[in-house]
């Protein structure tokens, strides 16, 4: 798929990293259809957008963390998911690990990896 047709929705609850991710999507021609900080904000913007991918931090505000906002998404959409993730602990990358679908990257994100792993996650 032509990344500037790819319709990309950001769950990030850090507001620095989601802008900073949204404008480097923007300049690689992707197109940014949301940008949400919670798990229930992600879900109705997935229902409403449509996105061919989403990029998933593992904490979000609200009820729901990433991995479990992504599980609700998979209940209805088959639409990949990038997740993104401060944390490297056991019991996330275990959690990480029930989730063979999908890709994971630990912050702080170098731009060459979130690139690369968006083309395959797309391909």
């Amino acid at each position: 798929m032509n990344n500037d047709k790819a319709r990309v929705i950001i769950a990030e609850d850090d507001a620095i990293i989601a802008l900073d991710t949204e404008l480097k999507l923007n300049e690689k021609g992707y197109n940014v259809v949301a940008v949400v900080n919670s798990g229930k904000d992600c879900l109705k913007s997935v229902k409403e957008y449509g996105p061919d991918i989403v990029i998933m931090d593992i904490g979000l505000r609200g009820d729901m963390d990433g991995i479990e906002t992504a599980s609700n998404i998979r209940k209805e959409f088959s639409i990949p998911i990038i997740y993104l993730t401060g944390n490297s602990d056991k019991r996330t990358l275990d959690r990480l690990e029930q989730d063979s679908e999908s890709i994971f990257l630990v912050k702080p994100i170098v731009d060459e990896r979130l690139f690369n792993a968006l083309e395959q996650a797309l391909a």
